[in-house]
């Protein structure tokens, strides 16, 4: 079999499980397991697969598989691309999206001055390790509920060669254990759960079936997170420090309102690029 046809036949069984973009994604999974770069592919489509790349194939078919079965690529080959980062990802933290790219793109062009950081549901620890990667904050610690979610953000910390320090507790809780200066920072970012659970039906069998609900679903009609966060923020943000949030497409004016009956000024929403509010940010007040 010649390359070129094992990589359609992959193709033709993604479309048939119903498995959007089936080209692109069997085209990931194709050439994970044969290690072939697009270009690489393109010269090589039309030779016969050696004889001795039978554990190659049968990789590439068990994926398939998976895939077939819903399984998002990023879990299937184990790394996503964030904020031109890689990550480790596993079913026990949510995929780094673009979506939340415009979160960290937004912070590093308006807190150039900030050097601390708190990151509140950190889970892969993408948003926290991409800032202090990209833009040099000297101390940032990350917090979540679940110890396999810190797991994997411990290892996307060396992967990318950044020194966070990560805690496990329930947002706040994380960090009894710091002293009252180390509890005080410039900015503190989350991009906590806020799918609301009436908004399930809406979902991909991609996520509901495989991403970790604890990390999707809140209550209050998606906003609990926001609440919680918002109510205790103050004592934990340096005189004048920010608050960043990404938030639902639906959700910019609910959350606005929380940060403003909550002591935070100069609060701003911030649209992806699809135009629809995916940011918003807040200064305490003085």
């Amino acid at each position: 079999m010649r390359y070129l046809q094992l990589y359609r036949e992959g193709v033709k069984r993604l479309e048939k499980a119903g498995v959007q973009e089936a080209e692109a994604d069997c085209f990931i999974l194709f050439s994970e397991a044969f290690s072939l770069s697009r270009s690489s592919f393109f010269f090589k489509k039309a030779e016969e697969i050696p004889a001795g790349e039978g554990e190659r194939i049968d990789l590439y078919f068990s994926w398939l598989l998976r895939r077939e079965n819903h399984e998002p690529v990023q879990y299937i080959i184990g790394n996503q691309e964030f904020c031109g980062l890689k990550f480790f990802v596993n079913e026990h933290v949510l995929i780094p999206r673009l979506d939340t790219e415009v979160l960290v793109e937004e912070i590093l062009k308006r807190e150039s001055q900030a050097e601390s950081l708190l990151d509140l549901c950190t889970g892969s620890g993408c948003i926290l390790i991409s800032l202090m990667k990209l833009g040099g904050f000297r101390r940032g610690v990350g917090t979540d509920i679940s110890e396999k979610a810190l797991e994997v953000a411990v290892r996307n910390a060396a992967l990318n060669e950044v020194r966070p320090v990560f805690l496990q507790g329930d947002l706040f809780q994380a960090l009894e254990g710091l002293s009252d200066q180390e509890k005080r920072f410039d900015l503190i970012v989350s991009n906590p759960p806020y799918i609301a659970e009436y908004e399930k039906k809406e979902l991909a069998p991609e996520v509901l079936d495989h991403e970790p609900s604890l990390a999707l679903f809140a209550d209050h009609e998606g906003l609990r997170f926001y609440e919680r966060i918002l109510e205790r923020a103050g004592e934990y943000l340096k005189p004048h420090g920010k608050i960043y949030f990404e938030i639902g497409c639906a959700q910019g004016g609910a959350v606005a309102g929380l940060c403003e009956k909550n002591g935070f000024c100069d609060v701003q929403i911030k649209k992806d690029l699809a135009g629809l509010d995916r940011v918003v940010s807040a200064r305490m007040k003085g």
